[in-house]
Parts: structure tokens; sequence; C-alpha cells
């Protein structure tokens, strides 16, 4: 109801998600967050989410083709590389 609120007043961007600060185990692609995810993509709402494991992020963006998702800050050379090319495979994600 909360987002749904702020979206009716025309905010655009959910985030930055933090999972641990909202879930037990840290990752997006559990039921908890599922709920959050498919509004923001029915909405047409862009995520901004701080990055988890690299397999979680792929994950995120194959469970939820249409959803924007922006990766927050990229971290060292090799987590910045991660992101590129994970941002060259999947359509929906951003960094």
């Amino acid at each position: 109801s909360e987002i749904e609120k702020y979206h009716k007043q025309g905010v655009k961007i959910i985030g930055e998600l933090v999972p641990w600060r909202y879930c037990h185990n840290n990752l997006y692609c559990t039921g908890g967050m599922d709920e959050i995810l498919d509004f923001a993509s029915s909405k047409k709402m862009v995520l901004s989410i701080h990055p988890t494991t690299p397999d979680d992020m792929d994950k995120l963006c194959e469970n939820h083709p249409n959803l924007i998702i922006v990766g927050a800050h990229p971290s060292e050379n090799v987590a910045f590389n991660r992101h590129v090319e994970r941002a060259k495979k999947y359509k929906n994600y951003y960094k």
C-alpha cells in the first residue's frame, strides 16, 4: 500500500532496496520480495537495488524480465565487470 500511495503521486523509482534490511536470507529471489518486484514491474517503475550475489542478480533479471533494474554502486573492478556483462545480457538491467 505504501508503494501504491507514492506511485499515485507520480513516484517512478523504488529503492535503493537492500535485501538484508527486509529479508532474512540477503537475496532478492525469495517469496518475500516477489510482491514488491511484481508490483514495481506492473507499474513500470524503476527498481534501484543494492547488488547481492551474481547468481541472485541473474535470477532476478530472468524472473522479472519486464522490471527495469538499476544496480547501485558497482564496487571494485571485478564486480564492476560482472555488472557490465549482466547489462549486456539482460535488457532490463542497467548499471
